[in-house]
Order: C-alpha cells, then sequence, then structure tokens
C-alpha cells in the first residue's frame, strides 16, 4: 500500500509500479501522489521505460491512452474537485500528454495569478501569465512522453522559429506533434448556447458573418454580415459587455461596418444587425441563436501577435492558441499540399469548426 502521508513513495513501490503489481487502490494512492511530487515524477521516470510506465498506471486505472481530458474535467483537476482515483487517471494521462499537460499547467498559472491580483483579470489574459520555462506540466513529464513515436512533422526550416519566445516555440511543436490546437478555455463563454424557440420558426432571413466567437486584434473591427433580399437598411449596435455603453451605426445600405471609437483592448462586446425593408424589421442573431460576441486583444497579447514570423503555420498555431480563430483560420489555409505542417491543416481547421459548434447552422 502506498503511503500517501509519507514525504515520497518508496523505491519499492515504484518498482512494483514499474512491474505491474501495485493493487488497485494502492495505484490510485501512487498516482494522487504523482500528481503533487515532481521528484517522485522524475524518480519513476528515472527507473526504466517512462512511455511505459505512464501505460501501466493508465491501464491499472483502465483508462485509455489516446482519449483527450474534456475540458470540464482539466477545470475541476484544477480545482481540486475531483475524486482520488479520478485525480490519479487524468495525473497518469498528463504524464503521457503533452496537450492535456499544457492545457493544466496554463489555467493552473491563470488561477494562481488570478488570487494574486486584487483585480481579476481578463481569462484572455491567462496564456501570459504562463511560465515560460515549463513546457509541460512538469520535468518528470515531459520525460514520460520523451520516449513517445516520432512526430508527424518537425519544426526544421521553418521560417523566423527562432525569433519566438520560448512558450510560443513551444506551442508550435507540441501542435505538431499531437496534431491538435491548444485553445483558451474562455472561448466557451463566446459561443454561448442555442436557446429553445417557442413558436413557428423558419431559415435565418441572414447571418452575422465576423468577427463571432473569436478574439480580434484590431481596436476598430470591421463587422461583416450576409445581405437581406430587398435593399434594407441596415442598423448595428455594438456593446461593451463590460459597461454596458453601447454603439450605434448610423442607417447603412452595405453589409460591412467598423466602429469610428477605437474600442477597449481585453474587453468583450456583442453586437447585432438590424435589417428594415418594407416596413419590417429583421434582426440577427435572433432567437434562438445565441448573442454574436468577440474580444479585442489584451495588450500583451496585442504586441507580442503583431510581430510573429511570416510562416503560416507559427502565425496560425499562434493565433489559435490567443483565440483568434478567423486570423487562425486564414493562414491555415494558405498552406499548400506540400508546406510545412500541411499534414496537420486538416485537424486544425476542423478543431476550430468544433470550438464554434454552439454555432453551427
Amino acid at each position: 500500500m502506498v503511503t500517501v502521508a509519507s514525504t515520497h513513495v518508496t523505491d519499492a513501490e515504484i518498482e512494483r509500479f514499474r512491474r505491474r503489481q501495485l493493487p488497485r487502490d494502492a495505484l490510485v494512492a501512487f498516482g494522487d501522489h504523482l500528481a503533487g511530487c515532481g521528484d517522485c515524477r522524475k524518480r519513476v521516470a528515472a527507473q526504466g521505460d517512462a512511455a511505459a510506465a505512464s501505460a501501466a498506471l493508465q491501464g491499472g486505472l483502465g483508462i485509455g491512452e489516446d482519449d483527450h481530458v474534456a475540458e470540464s474535467e482539466i477545470q475541476a483537476f484544477v480545482d481540486g474537485d475531483l475524486d482520488a482515483e479520478r485525480r490519479a487517471g487524468i495525473s497518469a494521462h498528463l504524464a503521457g500528454c503533452p496537450a492535456c499537460a499544457e492545457e493544466v499547467r496554463d489555467l493552473s498559472e491563470f488561477a494562481a495569478e488570478f488570487q494574486r491580483s486584487a483585480r481579476p483579470p481578463s481569462p484572455w489574459m491567462y496564456g501570459t501569465f504562463a511560465a515560460a520555462a515549463v513546457l509541460v506540466l512538469a520535468v518528470g513529464a515531459a520525460m514520460f512522453w520523451r520516449g513517445k513515436n516520432a512526430p508527424v512533422a518537425t519544426l526544421a526550416g521553418i521560417e523566423g522559429l527562432s525569433a519566438l519566445e520560448p512558450l510560443d516555440a513551444a506551442h508550435v511543436r507540441d501542435a505538431l506533434e499531437s496534431g491538435r490546437l491548444s485553445l483558451p478555455l474562455a472561448l466557451s463563454d463566446l459561443t454561448g448556447r442555442q436557446g429553445a424557440l417557442l413558436g413557428p420558426g423558419g431559415a435565418p432571413a441572414f447571418h452575422l458573418a465576423s468577427p463571432v466567437a473569436t478574439v480580434v486584434l484590431d481596436t476598430r473591427p470591421t463587422l461583416r454580415w450576409t445581405a437581406l433580399p430587398g435593399s434594407p437598411t441596415y442598423t448595428v449596435t455594438l456593446q461593451d459587455q463590460s459597461t454596458g455603453d453601447t454603439i450605434n451605426s448610423p442607417p447603412l445600405q452595405r453589409t460591412e461596418w467598423a466602429p469610428e471609437q477605437t474600442l477597449t483592448r481585453g474587453r468583450t462586446y456583442a453586437w447585432q444587425v438590424a435589417a428594415s425593408a418594407g416596413g419590417q424589421e429583421v434582426v440577427a442573431p435572433r432567437p434562438p441563436d445565441p448573442p454574436a460576441r468577440f474580444v479585442i486583444a489584451d495588450v500583451a497579447s496585442a504586441s507580442r501577435l503583431e510581430h510573429l514570423p511570416a510562416s503560416p503555420l507559427v502565425r496560425g498555431v499562434l493565433y489559435a492558441n490567443a483565440g483568434l480563430l478567423d486570423d487562425a483560420e486564414r493562414e491555415f489555409r494558405m498552406i499548400g499540399a506540400g508546406g510545412q505542417g500541411a499534414d496537420r491543416v486538416d485537424a486544425f481547421l476542423a478543431q476550430l469548426r468544433q470550438a464554434r459548434a454552439p454555432l453551427a447552422r
């Protein structure tokens, strides 16, 4: 039985773990201890095949190796709201999955900064709080997954890679290795949920095109929507979700508009378009569609992202990491069949679509 109250697990317990001889209850306690003890993770990794050890812990707990941890469970893991068995299982998964380990690390760093700050920061700033020197949850975790299969793509030859900050380079590397983008958890706050429509429905007369459920760099973004037949007049209402202040456009004949005043960085905005034609008014979005929201990138993110190298792969991964889904999609679509990271583009684009799934028509 693993004595979790002691300072560290013993060498005998590590050896029994490697031989897959720990009973299930001891395995749970063992994994839970590893989740909080970097020294013991390194000791386990140093005593044999680390990748096999990670697989042993997951297998003993009945957890598959290929599935990623759901975002809700990542949040619960960071908050300490999981039971010991599930926490041990996730700890085992993190040891072999850099993508999930990175999400846990970033969220943990954000939570720590949030608690230290007298003024709660925007959730879009959490990526800037991540420790650049830590590329996975712990050094032991890095040793665990070092023995995994070689990545299908490498970073060799990517233009401007050497100029990136260490954490940004790690995001690009991990995206290529795992085939998964690291998207901000706060994106779900922008997509909202489809409501219930009471009464007759029908196809929307027109809809908002962009920006919707994304972060944008421009502090005077151009808002675009599809046309409503019948030569209508459009009016845009833009609201700051922090203050409730609204900006209204003049009557428009075109299907795009940019506010004259500069929007505030780090703020979330919601917008709606009302179209008037033939004495009738139609609005978009309309129930049961969720509100259309976007975020203006905070100052730190804007400064970093405005000076990226020309590589569409690098820009796409880092735009996605910061929540700039429109920009990320544009960059990925620029990668040709033989371009760097071309074997990952379809998976990346699918993940971007999935992030906006509640808005799918």
